[in-house]
């Protein structure tokens, strides 16, 4: 599958109803566009292994109900790297934080 496409298949399937989850009156139209370039920057600035200790807090945020990572670069490029496996050649291989 081309990188673009999954891309966006992870944005509608993944990250889009976190969104809609944090945003608890819906989501703007007008929003939708940013959002994805959000995801596409975070996917980006994944690395292959998450910094444990900002794994850890994600961990921590999302056990507490906190929503806010959504939006945070950092922490979403960490739950990218946690959600797949970017080291080997299969591709994703874990689920989500």
């Amino acid at each position: 599958m081309h990188r673009a496409q999954a891309v966006k298949n992870l944005f509608t399937d993944w990250y889009l109803p976190l969104c809609a989850a944090r945003e608890r009156a819906g989501i703007s139209a007008v929003r939708i566009p940013a959002l994805l370039k959000l995801l596409r920057r975070a996917h980006l600035a994944r690395s292959a292994t998450p910094p444990g200790d900002l794994l850890t807090d994600l961990r921590y945020r999302v056990a507490a109900g906190d929503m806010r990572w959504v939006t945070d670069v950092r922490a979403l490029a960490c739950a990218l790297a946690d959600r797949e496996d970017t080291s080997g050649p299969m591709g994703p291989t874990r689920g989500a934080p």
